[in-house]
């Protein structure tokens, strides 16, 4: 998918291809963190998600893959701040730092559900608390 979103309301398509299936291998919970933010619990566009699917071996990140919508004109996903966490510690100063090169990845938008700044403290809270969750 991360290849799939070129630009707001542009995809990796050509004119009258057609999306039949989606399929993928579900990712063992224990590795996987989500969280949405949106007004309404259900049938909302959200004003920032984010999922983090991660190997961690004791607190050390084997592998990490990190996805986030609503915060940019399309999903993202955040390959330098992956590759920053890889073979770190888990640890309250490596995880402000992936924050730090996180934040550089995206240019935030505010529209109806959110500022630009507002979308970049919750991404900020909320990717730490997951990162977090993950040692």
């Amino acid at each position: 998918l991360s290849e799939f979103f070129l630009d707001y309301k542009k995809l990796e398509m050509k004119k009258g291809e057609l999306i039949q299936a989606v399929s993928f291998q579900l990712p063992s919970k224990s590795s996987l963190k989500l969280f949405k933010n949106s007004i309404r619990k259900d049938l909302d566009i959200a004003t920032i998600n984010l999922a983090v699917h991660a190997k961690v071996n004791k607190t050390s990140v084997e592998e990490i893959f990190i996805g986030a919508g609503g915060i940019a004109a399309i999903p993202l996903r955040l390959k330098k701040t992956e590759s920053f966490l890889k073979g770190k510690d888990l640890n309250a100063k490596n995880i402000q730092d992936a924050i730090a090169v996180a934040q550089s990845e995206f240019k935030p938008i505010s529209d109806v559900r959110a500022t630009a700044s507002y979308r970049r403290v919750v991404f900020a809270n909320t990717l730490s608390r997951l990162l977090g969750g993950l040692a």
